[in-house]
């Protein structure tokens, strides 16, 4: 599946994150693409597609975009500008034997079982496995489906289901100096940590 098909997939569902409205000036020529694109979108698919969800995939697939150069030119965006607000944890990393990664991650596009907290559910868009050894490193991470948690009651844990394949990380991320102990419960932290880490005391 495409990358503009999940994208398409998702506008189907209603947006979970909060906004906050703001003015910007674009070009008369590049409205006039994006209403043409809406309109096609929105002839293709027989659902109603806006201008605004074009302009909030550009600004999203750019977002990703930088901060994966950022990591490769080995700059931190919150050491260099700090954050005013304090950031979502938005990224989940659990720990996983690498057949499972292979298996379940990999070819199934999911992962369970995860001990989440249900509070937290609501914030995540990503998630992250830690291989366990011999190769004790994070090399991938995945967004999450919009309602990707599906309650699992006999084990008391959570399906994750994906939103499409899982990503390799720009870097991996070795566990380090930290404990082992220290993957075998979630790490909640941000997707902004998750791509500029050098090692998992960083997350």
């Amino acid at each position: 599946m495409s990358s503009a098909n999940e994208t398409i997939r998702s506008w189907l569902k209603p947006q979970r994150e909060e906004r906050k409205q703001i003015t910007i000036s674009v070009k008369v020529e590049q409205l006039e693409y994006l209403d043409r694109l809406a309109k096609t979108f929105s002839s293709c698919s027989g659902e109603n597609r806006t201008r605004q969800e074009l302009i909030d995939t550009a600004i999203e697939s750019y977002l990703k975009e930088a901060l994966s150069v950022l990591q490769e030119e080995n700059i931190s965006l919150m050491e260099l500008v700090p954050s005013q607000s304090p950031m979502k944890q938005d990224t989940v990393v659990l720990a996983a034997h690498p057949d499972g990664f292979e298996r379940v991650f990999m070819g199934e596009k999911k992962w369970y079982y995860a001990p989440l907290r249900a509070n937290r559910t609501p914030d995540l868009k990503y998630i992250a496995l830690y291989l366990t050894k011999p190769e004790k490193r994070i090399t991938h991470y995945a967004e999450i489906a919009e309602n990707g948690f599906e309650y699992f009651e006999p084990e008391g844990k959570y399906i994750i289901h994906l939103k499409g394949n899982p990503i390799p990380l720009p870097h991996t991320i070795p566990l380090g100096s930290s404990n082992a102990a220290a993957t075998r419960r979630p790490k909640y932290t941000t997707f902004e940590k998750l791509l500029s880490a050098r090692e998992y005391k960083d997350l």
